[in-house]
């Protein structure tokens, strides 16, 4: 159970630090990229043995190179989705991506479809649109605009959590979390660094790192290899399904992430949001008993 809190943890803070980046005007992108850096030296002081070279010949490489390639992108998109939409809508963008590791379990692993099952994505389609909706600053109305952000974080989120559940469960062996995660995050960090290079040299006076983007960088690291290794051993360890390991975090997630940012940062929420919360809560809960 330690693993599933510390997991829900971690995958909060994550999101709230987008916030405070927000907050304290951070550069979320040059924070973003040096966070892995953080990651790689958490990957190694995590290490239970030494690796040997032997370990490129490991299965999982192929995707620990797939899958770190798409986080500097994907977790700009999700820095993007809490300071334009809040922290609670990432919150639920971000932890609903869990309706895509079910129905990919359709096709993958043979799992069966139920009625239960098919009510749970629906809801969850809807918490997301409820949740995401937002007022116009400007008008009476809503701003639909900017609905595409936590829809395309959900989308691409749950593709990542797919394919990290995927190695966990046919690639990776025990004790094998650190390593994979160096590799996972050193991809990430290689991305980003080169990004960060190309745009220096580009408008080397604007695009500078800054001192902040430093700090942020570590500030996000720490949870951000957190979020994933407590996950990884909770999967394995917990002594539960995994169905019912990606349901309790991802709850856990919704509400911790929306509790702290209300007391946090004041964030409000109209009655459509609490709405999608509740309905999220309630896909989740259903997706359990399907």
């Amino acid at each position: 159970m330690i693993n599933i809190l510390l997991a829900i943890l971690c995958s909060s803070l994550n999101i709230l630090v987008f916030r405070y980046f927000d907050k304290k005007n951070i550069h979320s992108f040059q924070a973003i990229a040096l966070n892995y850096i953080t990651c790689v030296i958490l990957g190694w002081l995590t290490l239970e043995n030494n690796p040997s070279t032997e370990i490129f010949s490991e299965s999982w490489i192929p995707y620990a190179v797939v899958i770190g390639s798409t986080f500097v992108y994907t977790f700009y998109l999700m820095a993007l989705t809490t300071q334009r939409n809040g922290v609670s809508v990432a919150a639920v963008a971000t932890k609903l991506s869990m309706v895509i590791p079910i129905v990919s379990a359709f096709f993958l692993y043979d799992d069966p479809v139920t009625a239960m099952k098919i009510a749970g994505i629906l809801l969850a389609i809807a918490a997301v649109f409820f949740a995401s909706i937002k007022k116009s600053a400007n008008t009476s109305g809503f701003n639909y605009a900017v609905l595409g952000l936590p829809v395309l974080a959900w989308f691409v989120g749950g593709l990542i959590d797919s394919s990290v559940i995927y190695v966990e469960n046919f690639h990776l062996g025990p004790g094998k979390y650190p390593i994979f995660l160096i590799f996972l995050f050193g991809t990430a960090a290689v991305n980003g660094l080169i990004i960060l290079t190309v745009d220096y040299f580009k408008n080397p006076q604007k695009n500078s790192i800054k001192k902040s983007s430093l700090l942020g960088g570590l500030m996000l690291g720490i949870p951000n290899y957190g979020s994933i290794y407590f996950f990884l051993k909770a999967l394995r360890h917990a002594g539960l399904d995994k169905s019912v390991v990606i349901t309790v975090v991802s709850v856990g997630v919704v509400v911790f992430s929306s509790l702290a940012a209300w007391v946090l940062f004041k964030e409000k929420l109209s009655r459509l949001n609490l709405v999608g919360i509740a309905l999220a809560i309630a896909a989740i809960s259903l997706m359990t008993f399907a």
